[in-house]
């Protein structure tokens, strides 16, 4: 239990970066496919 709290925490504390990153790569991709 301790353990998989603990993954669900980190998976949490990284989130918001990966989902920047993803906005980030797909404002980039539309971009592209406009241009």
């Amino acid at each position: 239990m301790l353990h998989s709290h603990r993954a669900a925490g980190g998976r949490v504390a990284q989130s918001p970066s990966i989902l920047r990153q993803r906005a980030e790569g797909a404002a980039s991709d539309t971009n592209t496919q406009n241009h």
